[in-house]
């Protein structure tokens, strides 16, 4: 008996000389329990992604005060209502992503999901009549980038940023998120052309872990289709101050320099498309994308290589675009027909 209560002694004893050693040292367990925390939520998600929720979330409010039904707790007659007029307009993944957050959010505020069996039913029955297929964007070709970019008044605030949009976006081959989230101080201007430092403040989708990388981005041998000069034209406009690379332009000035959205780049390319003759549905933000990792195995260039620009974390991912370009430019009927 004596020695255990010994031992019990002994080891609160410890445990008050823990807390005391750890209160000389200054360690604030409050404090660092909040870090860890914000660490671990930053390591869960990207930030696009939770810029992404934040979007759906805003939009369903947007449409239940229009249709004058409460969003939070919502009914899943409200889901419903509201997934069946989104899969009129978006691609069956956006609707499920859209049905992902509002569950999100409400299991977050300590509401039960309003996601139940006739939403998820619904979710099935747009997934076998419309099938859950990714549709991807045509890409666009560097004929059709510099047929777009011999249209542009670059003169223009308007169109001296669409063009910079157009071949800056082209060339660095950023997600639409990643090239409007990109600042001034992002960017390194050196003598061969612009060091873009791709992660430095807001994460990638393949990389979770915040680690970042550089693209380089090289003066163009045309001086239409130059993606730094069209950047340095856009620059004059917008003056070389810190903030957002590409913002709005109201009234054919930059103004207050507000960040253009990640939707604005879609709307660029669907006009700059529809400009030279092609249809705009076929083309949207990620037509840059694909068009210049197309562009790049047409001419050759080594997987790694495109994933090193495109920042993809599968070869898979750019087989499919090598497969794509393939189509035209590896012809086994050269010099026969």
């Amino acid at each position: 008996m004596n020695s255990v209560r010994h031992r019990s002694i002994s080891t609160g004893t410890s445990a008050v000389i823990e807390q005391l050693r750890l209160f000389d040292f200054g360690v604030d367990l409050a404090r660092l329990r909040s870090q860890a925390q914000t660490l671990i939520a930053a390591g869960t998600r990207a930030a696009n992604t939770e810029r992404a929720y934040a979007s759906d979330w805003r939009q369903f409010l947007r449409w239940c005060e229009a249709a004058g039904r409460p969003a939070l707790p919502a009914a899943e007659e409200t889901i419903c209502f509201y997934l069946a007029d989104l899969a009129s307009r978006v691609k069956v993944a956006t609707v499920a992503h859209h049905a992902f957050a509002i569950r999100r959010r409400h299991l977050a505020q300590g509401f039960d999901t309003p996601i139940g069996r006739d939403a998820l039913a619904l979710l099935a029955g747009l997934r076998r009549s419309r099938g859950s297929e990714q549709r991807p964007k045509a890409a666009l070709s560097p004929e059709q980038l510099r047929a777009i970019a011999g249209r542009l008044d670059r003169n223009t605030c308007l169109g001296a940023r669409n063009a910079a949009v157009l071949l800056f976006g082209f060339a660095c081959g950023l997600r639409r998120a990643d090239l409007v989230a990109l600042n001034l101080e992002d960017l390194e201007f050196t003598s061969l052309g612009v060091v873009v430092h791709v992660g430095r403040r807001l994460r990638e989708k393949n990389d979770q872990a915040g680690r970042g990388r550089e693209v380089a981005v090289f003066y163009g041998h045309a001086r239409e289709t130059c993606p730094i000069l069209a950047l340095d034209a856009w620059l004059e406009h917008r003056s070389r101050s810190p903030g957002p690379v590409f913002c709005r332009c109201d009234r054919g000035a930059v103004g207050d320099r507000v960040r253009l959205g990640a939707a604005s780049v879609a709307m660029i390319v669907r006009n700059a498309v529809e400009a030279i003759g092609l249809d705009p549905a076929a083309y949207g933000a990620h037509s840059l994308r694909a068009g210049m990792i197309t562009a790049c195995a047409a001419a050759g260039a080594s997987d790694s290589s495109i994933m090193q620009r495109s920042g993809h974390g599968s070869v898979e991912m750019i087989k499919r675009y090598r497969r794509h370009a393939d189509l035209f430019y590896a012809n086994p009927l050269a010099g026969v027909l």
